[in-house]
């Protein structure tokens, strides 16, 4: 029988959402995933991560490419 977790850890939530360590910390410290602690773990409840990744847009965007191929701007389609 297989559990799914309902809190992770950093490292499991990158990976859950295919997002990097670096980038879910961020998220975490400026409260765009809530986040408890459980002395010194740090766990976040699996909905409120499926909630964050909900909210992200879902428009696409037609990013056209300066000089060099860089992005120059953003314009949606």
């Amino acid at each position: 029988m297989s559990l799914d977790p309902i809190m992770l850890s950093p490292a499991e939530a990158a990976a859950f959402v295919g997002l990097g360590k670096t980038r879910i910390k961020q998220l975490l410290r400026t409260g765009a995933i809530p986040f408890r602690k459980d002395g010194r773990r740090t766990l976040i409840l699996r909905v409120d991560l499926e909630t964050f990744v909900a909210g992200l847009a879902t428009e696409r965007l037609d990013i056209k490419r300066g000089a060099h191929g860089r992005f120059a701007s953003a314009v949606q389609s």
